[in-house]
């Protein structure tokens, strides 16, 4: 219902096994629906295999997914897709990060050294008292982050803003920069 709500017709819709590699009798049932995009909610490795499969039965298909975009090794298969993916990472984390390391970082490190952050700012607020801590995060309370502004609704779930990315020339770029 909340597809039709936006004016979005679901042709077809199938559940993927961590683990499948054959996925040609799943493509070709959904090309008979002749969709104009497919939203593949698949993760790494299955979005790969898939995304092969797919481009060699219909190379001209449109596909978006989520974050699994970023990952695959060959993003040839994707080259020109946009795709939504997490709250884009502070500029200055990036470069010092690239300066201090000598690469661009691995996959979610602005994660990890967000968590950081998070816990350090929380217990310079209010101590180290498991309670308050909890209290504090959960209150709406904005972190200026490795991942700019963010905060964290009272179950506790990170809440930022979403990117639009695409890949251009094999690399994850926001969508605004191409």
């Amino acid at each position: 219902k909340f597809a039709k709500d936006y004016g979005i017709d679901i042709t077809f819709d199938e559940f993927i096994n961590d683990g499948d590699r054959d996925y040609r009798i799943l493509i070709s049932k959904m090309l008979q629906t002749n969709p104009e995009i497919i939203i593949g909610q698949i993760y790494i490795p299955e979005f790969s295999i898939f995304m092969k499969q797919l481009k060699d039965i219909k190379p001209d298909v449109k596909v978006t997914n989520v974050e699994s975009m970023f990952y695959p090794e060959d993003k040839s298969l994707l080259e020109g897709y946009w795709y939504i993916d997490a709250v884009q990472s502070n500029k200055n984390y990036v470069q010092n990060f690239i300066k201090y390391a000598g690469h661009d970082g691995t996959n979610y490190s602005e994660g990890v050294y967000t968590a950081l952050e998070v816990i350090r700012d929380t217990n310079l607020e209010v101590g180290t008292n498991k309670e308050d801590m909890i209290n504090f995060i959960t209150s709406g309370h904005k972190f200026n982050t490795a991942f700019n502004d963010i905060h964290f609704s009272k179950e506790g779930i990170m809440q930022s803003e979403p990117t639009l990315k695409i890949i251009k020339n094999g690399k994850s770029v926001m969508y605004e920069e191409q």
